[in-house]
């Protein structure tokens, strides 16, 4: 269509009124272009004229009539080509076999945090879990709560948690009284974690004393934790104030290796004798041990054992005056050998010693199978100068039959004067 048949071309416009010029004389909206028809190919090859939207055929590369510019011939777009970015990935990463595609995005975390993580998890579990097992199964001990940690101690076979303030007398440990029956014990600590033969009976592990039997009797009790009680209370870590007070002062004190024995001697429900003693260091119980004794008999010429006993005393002290330590050491059981230390430095103690000897014995407890006896011992020593030091002592010695043979298992004592010769 050319410009001037457009020109004098009759339209209708939005409003309602009929024009024939470019703009509605009414509201001034302008007239509606004509698009050609989609098979009417404007540009061919050999003509490079072009038709506008407005119906102008041009040559040039604007519109004469409306001055719209030229419309340019289509682009093919070539896609462009992304090179994806490689990972860093290390030699061991590389040794691993590849993953399979997700469309998930994909995070790398560090072996150091997965450790890290793997750390703090264990530590969790085990805090939860040891928070769990104490609120199921772990009781704290206190006075009025103990807790058994016998193998299988069965609570409901006690009649009251303080059982060991039940016990009918004070040589008592954890509720176990010297006379009790094994199968007693068993009712009260439950399974014991081992046992072991000794001279004289059998030794019972449990987990808080060790009680010693002579046919199926408990003879002698040791406390191992503080959980173990005596039956007014006492146990490890008490106070020596606190022992006094609940005891009075009606002891025995003895020097021991461990440190200060505050001994007891005391009656069993039946009436037989035995002693309570209380170690003392740095002002607190290191542990408590019981055993029960016969009857005392200071008479040397009826007391077969206790004449045994300080024979052996006396020959000790004579073998290290002799310098014949080897028999000396002997005379000593496995357990204060080891306390003694080794047989070169048992030599090397007495290097100086020029005289030892034990006076004024006396049996303070007996049994058919241990002896307990008080002495005075005098040491002379050999010091620099060509002087020599004299020491007393006042000391107590326990020993045991081992077989046919008196040895000495325990002894100690406390310095009482000494003076330069």
């Amino acid at each position: 269509m050319s410009e001037l048949q457009d020109n004098n071309r009759t339209w209708l416009c939005s409003c309602g009124h009929e024009n024939n010029s470019k703009f509605c004389t009414i509201c001034g909206q302008a007239r509606p272009q004509i698009t050609p028809p989609a098979n009417d190919s404007s540009i061919t090859d050999n003509d490079d004229s072009w038709t506008c939207n407005c119906g102008q055929t041009n040559a040039g590369k604007f519109c004469t009539i409306c001055g719209a510019p030229r419309p340019q011939a289509p682009v093919t777009e070539v896609p462009t080509v992304v090179k994806p970015i490689q990972p860093n990935i290390s030699k061991n990463d590389k040794a691993m076999p590849s993953p399979k595609k997700s469309n998930s995005p994909k995070i790398h975390i560090s072996p150091k945090i997965m450790i890290g993580l793997g750390i703090v998890l264990i530590i969790t579990l085990g805090v939860t879990g040891g928070v769990l097992a104490k609120y199921y199964f772990g009781v704290e001990a206190t006075s009025t709560d103990i807790s058994f940690t016998g193998k299988t101690k069965d609570k409901d076979s006690v009649s009251s948690t303080e059982f060991w303030a039940n016990a009918e007398s004070d040589l008592s440990i954890e509720g176990v009284e010297l006379g009790n029956k094994l199968e007693h014990v068993h009712e009260l600590l439950g399974t014991e974690n081992n046992i072991t033969k000794k001279v004289g009976g059998q030794l019972y592990s449990f987990a808080d004393v060790d009680v010693f039997f002579n046919n199926d009797v408990a003879i002698e009790v040791i406390s191992k934790s503080p959980d173990a009680r005596t039956k007014r209370g006492i146990h490890q870590g008490t106070t020596e104030d606190e022992v006094l007070q609940n005891y009075g002062q009606e002891y025995q004190k003895v020097s021991v290796v461990d440190g200060i024995a505050y001994d007891y001697t005391l009656k069993t429900a039946d009436d037989k004798t035995g002693v309570l003693r209380f170690v003392i260091s740095n002002g607190k119980v290191k542990y408590m041990r019981t055993w029960l004794n016969a009857p005392a008999n200071t008479s040397q010429n009826t007391n077969q054992s206790g004449n045994a006993a300080i024979k052996v005393m006396q020959n000790y002290h004579q073998a290290i005056t002799n310098r014949q330590y080897q028999q000396a050491y002997n005379m000593l059981t496995k357990r204060e050998q080891n306390q003694m230390g080794i047989y070169d430095n048992f030599v090397k103690g007495f290097a100086n010693t020029i005289y030892s000897s034990v006076t004024d014995l006396k049996i303070t407890s007996s049994s058919p199978n241990r002896v307990v006896l008080s002495y005075k011992l005098t040491a002379k020593d050999r010091v620099a100068g060509g002087k020599v030091m004299v020491q007393t002592f006042a000391g107590t010695a326990t020993l045991i039959l081992q077989g046919n043979t008196w040895l000495i298992d325990e002894k100690s004592s406390k310095k009482t004067g000494s003076r330069m010769e």
